[in-house]
């Protein structure tokens, strides 16, 4: 199937676009790099050079502006916003288009953050937000279907929509600042819009620290 990745450098500073584009970014490998890194550097060489691998540099440190300019790149109908420190269950892309497809809106994955591994996949499993409490740290952890079932709102770090309702969506507010909040705001949008919120529970999306944290700044939330 066709498919492209769009990578929003949002002000990074660890040189993420050049680590693909202008060899070795400076300062990444002190040491000589090890296989991985250098499988995944030819990777993505190779989605460059066919055009499948493209970039778009947003300087303002907001991720959700940065993925408000990053979506009209993308040349096919649907879109998959994801982190870029996640791992995914096999088969996760395909439930998630094939959901997106059936019944439109917006499909998130379950998430599972602090505490999950292979041992343990379910721990720290997020389905949804309980609407109308703290943004952050209170979750709805239960499963009530094993097919993709209505929430009300979900964290945003693996989620998928159509480009055409998105747009009719204007999609995020770019006016929040920082972190915190666009999920909320987007995916209530959808509901007050007509349109519906969904999880697909056939999927795990496991969310790696990034070891920078999130900022929880109250007066950005408030403003949010």
């Amino acid at each position: 199937k066709d498919y492209e990745f769009i990578l929003a450098d949002n002000a990074s500073t660890d040189n993420t676009t050049k680590f693909f584009t202008h060899g070795w970014a400076d300062g990444f490998a002190k040491n000589s790099p090890t296989q991985r890194i250098k499988e995944l550097r030819r990777r993505g060489r190779g989605l460059l050079s066919d055009g499948r691998l493209r970039f778009c540099y947003d300087p303002v440190f907001s991720n959700v502006g940065a993925r408000d300019k990053a979506v009209p790149y993308a040349r096919y109908e649907n879109i998959i916003f994801a982190d870029g420190h996640i791992v995914v269950k096999p088969n996760t892309i395909r439930n998630t288009i094939e959901t997106l497809n059936k019944y439109g809106g917006i499909v998130h994955s379950p998430v599972a953050w602090a505490g999950a591994w292979s041992g343990r996949p379910r721990a720290g499993m997020q389905y949804s937000y309980k609407v109308g409490e703290k943004i952050y740290g209170t979750w709805n952890f239960a499963q009530i279907s094993d097919q993709p079932f209505y929430i009300p709102v979900s964290g945003h770090c693996f989620f998928a929509v159509n480009k055409k309702e998105y747009f009719n969506m204007d999609g995020y507010d770019t006016n929040q600042q920082i972190y915190g909040g666009g999920e909320v705001y987007l995916d209530t949008l959808y509901w007050l819009l007509g349109s519906n919120v969904m999880v697909d529970p056939r999927n795990v999306v496991y969310h790696v620290s990034a070891g920078r944290g999130y900022s929880y700044d109250m007066n950005a939330l408030i403003h949010n």
